[in-house]
């Protein structure tokens, strides 16, 4: 049966989670609705919106065929409404069946239950919510989720979705005694191009030109889904000058020494059973921009995992645009397992 999903927000994410719908057709999910919601990265303009669909920078051109007509836009000849109202509550998923709101859009006060009162079944949050009754990263905590209670979830941000698995592989086979993760990001829309305006002293300078220690969000999202290692690391970023694809460092010290191959034999046995699509492995001497589109929440490179006695250093890419979409499908295909409803969609 076709799960029918509403996007509210079409801006980087939104643009890359209908991307990720598109390039997966055998998970039965039906585009049947965006609402050009406004945001920092968000195309209001229907015309800007099919044009930022088609062409991306990081990710290439489009694989489908995308024109506007009218009201609505029409990919590979399916008809897509583009709606919009005062508030979310007022959006028209109830009469538009959608089983699935994806909540793209960039911050805002509104809460995402919004999208509960509006007529969908099911409400995914591409990123962190305070208001979500579940944070959802898959492979770690899916045997948390229980439908009758938990209608909004949250599957976290880029980095959280690349760290969690890690450390919950390693730590379920050598467990660690303590870490410090660092996140070695792209930029992103919410630092300046050039000195500007901002709160952090270090968030006011380039991005394009400068490296900028920051925080990540990360150590957060440890507390409510590995609570039993949160308090055991310690988690900080830097922002670099490239435009997609970053990388997570994790430093663990274990109770006994520890050999590289060892922790690289606990990666791979993950990777192809209970991470399989989340975890990756290469063994390549390979560089960022070869992990452009890879959809894998994080991908070790393998050759960079070393070892001094206990201490060990941990290294593994991610696409932070391309990685983080897919985990929204995933979790669009996880929460309307149980719960789309007989609309005679599907």
């Amino acid at each position: 049966m076709t799960t029918r999903v509403a996007i509210y927000g079409f801006g980087h994410i939104g643009r890359h989670v209908f991307r990720a719908i598109h390039s997966r057709p055998g998970d039965d999910i039906e585009v049947a609705a965006i609402a050009l919601e406004s945001g920092t990265e968000a195309a209001t303009d229907p015309a800007l919106a099919a044009h930022l669909l088609q062409f991306d920078t990081n990710q290439g051109r489009f694989d489908g065929a995308v024109r506007l007509e009218g009201d609505a836009l029409l990919v590979d000849g399916a008809r897509i409404p583009l709606v919009s109202a005062s508030a979310p509550a007022g959006l028209p998923w109830g009469s538009m069946n959608i089983d699935v709101a994806v909540v793209a859009a960039d911050g805002g006060t509104v809460s995402p239950a919004a999208h509960l009162e509006a007529g969908a079944d099911k409400v995914v949050v591409t990123g962190a919510s305070a208001d979500a009754d579940l944070l959802l990263i898959r492979g770690v905590n899916e045997g948390d989720y229980r439908s009758a209670e938990h209608h909004v979830v949250a599957i976290g941000s880029d980095t959280t979705n690349a760290l969690v698995p890690l450390l919950a592989a390693i730590d379920a086979a050598l467990p660690i005694q303590s870490a410090m993760v660092m996140a070695i990001h792209a930029y992103s829309a919410d630092q300046r191009l050039i000195d500007g305006a901002a709160t952090d002293p270090r968030r006011a300078r380039s991005a394009a030109a400068s490296i900028v220690p920051t925080s990540t969000r990360a150590s957060e999202a440890l507390h409510r889904v590995l609570p039993e290692i949160a308090d055991k690391v310690s988690c900080y970023a830097a922002r670099v000058p490239v435009s997609i694809v970053s990388m997570i460092e994790v430093t663990a010290h274990f109770e006994h020494d520890v050999a590289g191959e060892a922790i690289n034999a606990v990666l791979r046995e993950a990777a192809v059973g209970r991470y399989a699509g989340v975890l990756g492995i290469s063994d390549l001497p390979l560089v960022s921009t070869d992990f452009i589109g890879n959809p894998h929440s994080a991908v070790v490179d393998a050759p960079f995992t070393l070892t001094i006695g206990p201490l060990a250093k941990i290294s593994a890419w991610y696409d932070n645009e391309w990685g983080v979409a897919n985990r929204a499908v995933d979790a669009i295909r996880f929460v309307a397992g149980s719960n789309v409803r007989s609309n005679g969609t599907g």
